[in-house]
């Protein structure tokens, strides 16, 4: 995917596939709990879902889809988009620094969540407990669902605001070569072969 807007569509592509991931997840709790509950396991804490693993796959590789391609969204725009001065050595830099703020703000999130929640409801506690069988996964999964679609909303409205620069043009090569290239790469440079008029003046001397 290559072009003016592909920076933009990769990053919107995998915040979909992030809101994606999160509706899965949670569809996915909300099974693992009523099938304890119809086993009569809900109340063990340390009970094992009857269903299979295999159930979790499907969100993992959403979630692999998104990090591939918000992450190469993110490396094109920052390649792309930003000063020439900054491409070549700031743009995988500001690419992982902006994944290191969303996981910052990610783990700000869920504390914010649960204290709020902790507060709220008080007769249920916290949705995220000490063992998985006592925690509310998939209302946390619910939550994360709505700040996804809040997000993919607010990327969309400031990306059909946004005026995308054109790919920059490869540059070329045709540097001065190093005049020790052929010992560094062991290859040596055809010998020309002489001309008549040399041939006549090396015989006339």
């Amino acid at each position: 995917m290559n072009g003016r807007y592909s920076a933009g569509m990769k990053v919107g592509l995998g915040m979909l596939a992030t809101l994606a991931c999160c509706k899965v997840a949670c569809l996915v709790e909300y099974i693992r709990l009523k099938s304890l509950k119809e086993h009569g396991l809900l109340g063990n804490l340390d009970a094992i879902a009857p269903i299979s693993v295999f159930w979790l796959s499907s969100q993992f590789v959403l979630m692999g889809i998104m990090d591939g391609l918000a992450r190469d969204g993110m490396e094109d725009f920052f390649r792309c988009q930003v000063l020439e001065s900054m491409r070549k050595r700031y743009a995988l830099v500001l690419t992982e620094v902006v994944i290191r703020w969303g996981k910052i703000l990610n783990i700000g999130f869920i504390m914010i969540l649960d204290v709020v929640v902790e507060k709220l409801s008080v007769e249920d506690g916290s949705w995220i407990a000490d063992t998985v069988n006592q925690s509310r996964l998939d209302l946390f999964y619910a939550a994360l669902v709505v700040v996804s679609m809040a997000n993919l909303f607010i990327f969309a409205y400031v990306a059909s605001f946004y005026t995308y620069s054109d790919f920059p043009e490869e540059e070329d090569n045709d540097e001065e070569k190093d005049p020790h290239e052929e010992i560094k790469t062991g290859k040596k440079q055809d010998k020309m072969e002489p001309t008549p008029d040399e041939e006549t003046e090396g015989t006339n001397t």
